[in-house]
């Protein structure tokens, strides 16, 4: 267990330096490669949008909370076992009268 208590120190001192962001950021461009130019706000959300825009399968990726045994279940079932909890939850809805395309 020598250095842990060192490490640990380390570390904390690393974080609590990190909740005060340089002056000018953490990374400094050198200007000589545009690909390691770090993008701006507006270069940011363009990027997103257009991500969003191209999800063109007609799909919404959301976070869900379901039951283990649930997930266990259609993960044993191979690959693309969202596509087939996708197609379960649709036949319910065709099943209950929910009007689905």
């Amino acid at each position: 267990m020598n250095g842990s208590k060192q490490n640990l120190t380390e570390r904390q001192q690393i974080l609590e330096s990190m909740k005060t962001p340089l002056v000018g950021g953490y990374f400094v461009w050198d200007g000589e490669n545009e690909d390691d130019r770090p993008l701006s706000r507006e270069e940011m959300r363009a990027g997103i949008l257009k991500a969003q825009q191209l999800n063109t399968n007609g799909k919404t990726e959301i976070a869900l909370q379901v039951d283990n045994e649930i997930v266990a279940y259609f993960r044993a079932t191979g690959q693309n076992w969202q596509n087939r909890m996708n197609d379960a939850l649709k036949e319910w809805l065709r099943e209950h009268s929910v009007a689905i395309s």
